[in-house]
């Protein structure tokens, strides 16, 4: 056998074990779509309310299925209440696959997309859960909880810190200056050494929040380091 055959047998034989490691990866992925994802979550309720729980899960599954195959109108607030029970359960899986076949008949409605992205976060899938969160701020852009969510997801990436500054400017523009908007943008600018702008914004927040006296306190501690 000659260098140049040997070399084709050597070659065709290594593309080989590539596409067979290629062919069983696919079906591990396949059998298994939520691979290197966490399935379940821990809980904190009690044995009591988890049979009470797990009794009306039982019962809006068995009332989906029932509907699905009659064949007439489906009562959309079954997949809410089985991703939401699923959720409290732990089941991130069914929650998760709930939620999305339930997009597929209603796609605005913001409350199910914020959950469906903490459904994804507690997966650990990050990439679905930032892409969750966005959505619920498209279909809701003036509600401070949904930015809090987008932005602490984006915060959990050092590099994307500027993105950080932007959510916070965007949610002021559609939210207005809320206490919790303008502390989180004055602590953004104290950690970037901006200590004027901090306590610009610290001022406003205790303004709107005359009666929250860690604001109160926050504040004087912010001059107190600023003028060191």
């Amino acid at each position: 056998m000659n260098l140049l055959k040997s070399r084709r047998i050597l070659v065709l034989s290594i593309a080989g074990v590539v596409l067979a490691v290629a062919i069983v990866t696919a079906i591990i992925i396949a059998n298994d779509p939520y691979r290197g994802l966490e399935t379940e979550r821990g809980n904190s309720v009690d044995e009591q309310t988890q049979e009470v729980v797990g009794r009306r899960l039982d019962l809006s599954l068995a009332a989906l299925d029932a509907q699905k195959k009659d064949g007439g109108d489906i009562d959309l607030d079954l997949y809410n209440s089985i991703a939401l029970d699923a959720w409290t359960l732990g089941d991130l899986v069914l929650a998760r696959e709930i939620s999305e076949e339930y997009f597929t008949h209603n796609n605005q409605n913001y409350g199910a997309w914020n959950h469906y992205g903490n459904i994804l976060n507690a997966m650990g899938d990050k990439e679905g859960a930032e892409a969750a969160y966005l959505r619920t701020i498209e279909v809701a852009p003036n509600v401070e909880e949904y930015y809090r969510d987008y932005m602490n997801i984006v915060a959990e990436d050092p590099e994307r810190d500027e993105e950080v500054k932007a959510i916070l400017e965007v949610a002021i523009a559609a939210t207005g200056q809320t206490s919790w908007n303008m502390v989180t943008l004055g602590n953004w600018y104290e950690e970037h050494g901006e200590c004027d702008r901090a306590i610009d914004h610290y001022e406003v927040a205790a303004d709107l929040a005359p009666e929250n006296e860690n604001i109160a306190l926050d504040l004087e501690e912010l001059r107190a380091t600023c003028s060191e």
